[in-house]
């Protein structure tokens, strides 16, 4: 990944945050703020530190001293607001109604499920997914059905 990818998903994102701003009465761009500066050293955490922080000589291939010093500098991120601001961001102990826990769970279950199938369909015996090889599966099933 290049250091520049996180401008250009900032880019994309950029007119959503417009609309968002336009249409909440009280904006505090603080946090607007707060949020661009998390991403963008987050992902010049992760980037980076496959190639300078791994854990390549005790056999590990993924980058976990990225993804510590990311949940690190999170948890500072999010500690460092005072506690109403926390509440009104949403990181409390307040739970939700059961109505809205019930449903969260049964979207997480569902899109398990047909991850899960749609793994199993295409990848029986695993390997890598490619556009090439997911057009040649879906034109096979199709032809199949022929």
């Amino acid at each position: 990944m290049s250091l520049l990818t996180p401008l250009l998903w900032i880019a994309i994102m950029l007119p959503f945050f417009i609309i968002a701003m336009i249409k909440t009465n009280n904006t505090q761009i603080k946090y607007l703020l707060y949020f661009l500066l998390y991403f963008l050293i987050d992902c010049c955490i992760q980037a980076l530190s496959k190639d300078f922080l791994s854990f390549k000589s005790q056999g590990l291939n993924f980058a976990w001293v990225g993804k510590i010093l990311s949940l690190l500098l999170s948890l500072i991120i999010i500690f460092s607001v005072d506690k109403d601001s926390r509440k009104a961001i949403g990181f409390s102990l307040k739970t939700n109604s059961k109505k809205q826990i019930k449903f969260g769970i049964l979207f997480f279950l569902g899109f398990l499920i047909f991850d899960f199938i749609f793994k199993m369909i295409f990848f029986r015996k695993g390997g890598n997914l490619t556009v090439k090889l997911f057009y040649f599966r879906q034109r096979c099933l199709v032809l199949q059905k022929k």
